[in-house]
């Protein structure tokens, strides 16, 4: 049976997300096969219409448009820039009242009452103070996966950063936005992984550790597995695991703690 927004609204509900409440939202292209829809394009629109109209003009919804313009040396325009990261953020980014933060790397696209804040986050950080990463963590905003691995959580590098983790380091990027058809030069510092290391995220260990204290929610649009934690929670245990084993949340130390 295809989901409604109704259904969307009974899940969000049952995962003890509430009205007003901020949603960063990873997603798979691969869960709109289970909403209702004529179309790619409606099904998505339901999908997305469904977390906006039950969080309400009282929350926020946030989605990543990155799109690691200035890794690429390409210039970055909020207003035009490709998403690169799946086909319903990229839909998301068009939509009416949609704004887009101008960071060249970790763009963001959201809607609702923070966003504004989060349209002028940091353009010279990835995941440091000012960033949306540091907003989210200040906001205890869900964090929300859904279709996608917990492995694609982005806000891991938040955590790495405030700990300054041995297998990231500085690296800084030109930048040029496009502002207003004007270019601003400037650059970006980018916690950037150590490539000479087993440095891919994994987050087995955590997402089980979570499960454990109560701070992870779990169900199902479709086939497509939904996972929902707060923010701090996410910090304040993933901060405690890297005191005890640094590189816990990475291919080479994930096998325990």
């Amino acid at each position: 049976m295809l989901l409604s927004v109704e259904d969307i609204f009974k899940i969000l509900k049952k995962n003890g997300i509430k009205k007003g409440d901020n949603i960063f939202l990873h997603i798979d292209a691969f869960v709109t096969a289970f909403i209702v829809g004529s179309s790619l394009e409606k099904k998505i629109d339901n999908l997305i219409c469904g977390f906006i109209n039950y969080i309400g003009p009282n929350g926020t919804l946030i989605l990543p448009t990155f799109s690691y313009s200035s890794t690429k040396n390409q210039p970055f325009n909020p207003l035009t820039t490709k998403s690169d990261v799946g086909i319903v953020t990229e839909y998301f980014r068009k939509k009416k009242n949609i704004l887009r933060s101008s960071n060249p790397i970790f763009s963001v696209a959201s809607v609702g009452k923070l966003s504004e804040d989060f349209q002028k986050s940091s353009t010279s950080d990835c995941f440091g103070k000012g960033t949306c990463f540091d907003l989210m963590y200040k906001n205890n905003f869900w964090i929300i996966t859904l279709g996608c691995s917990f492995d694609r959580i982005t806000f891991i590098h938040y955590v790495d950063q405030f700990n300054n983790v041995s297998y990231r380091y500085f690296k800084n990027f030109k930048s040029i936005i496009i502002n207003n058809s004007k270019n601003i030069e400037s650059s970006i510092k980018y916690f950037v992984r150590d490539l000479n290391r087993q440095s891919s995220v994994k987050l087995d260990k955590l997402k089980q550790r979570l499960d454990e204290l109560g701070f992870l929610s779990r169900d199902q649009i479709g086939r497509a597995n939904f996972l929902a934690v707060k923010s701090v929670n996410f910090f304040n245990v993933a901060n405690e695991m890297i005191s005890i084993k640094e590189n816990i949340h990475i291919i080479e130390g994930n096998d325990g703690i």
